[in-house]
């Protein structure tokens, strides 16, 4: 399946949509506390996690995550829920925001041992005002 191009019929001529299907996996490595300390998104219940990118994915679309943490042996398989979006600079729908393009996923509710994984790994997260790819 993959990407496929939408159609004139779709209204949205050349612009690339990614479909949800089980073969979809993003990889994300973050390799040092200041990359995961942006990316975290501790306002999201149970947890969640920015990641850039430039494809259009749609709210509420189910993504697969294989995600690297610094410090971890081992990857984290996530599918999670696309909850949050900051679009492309100079899309249509654009809102003039600086914050980089991509997608804020929340953590599923199997996975609630993450955030605590993720907290540990920035214990000081909460005093520090360090710049968020999202707020």
């Amino acid at each position: 399946m993959g990407n496929r191009r939408m159609s004139d019929r779709d209204g949205l001529a050349g612009k690339e949509c990614v479909l949800k299907h089980k073969s979809s996996i993003l990889l994300v490595n973050i390799n040092d506390e200041t990359s995961l300390l942006a990316a975290y998104m501790p306002f999201i219940r149970g947890g969640g996690l920015f990641i850039k990118t430039d494809q259009p994915i749609a709210m509420g679309s189910e993504i697969h995550v294989s995600l690297h943490l610094f410090e971890d042996p081992q990857d984290i398989s996530i599918r999670g829920k696309v909850v949050w979006i900051n679009p492309a600079l100079g899309a249509e729908c654009g809102t003039g925001s600086s914050k980089a393009p991509g997608i804020g996923i929340c953590f599923p509710e199997s996975l609630r041992q993450l955030k605590l994984r993720i907290e540990n790994l920035l214990p000081d997260y909460g005093e520090v005002s360090a710049e968020s790819f999202t707020l």
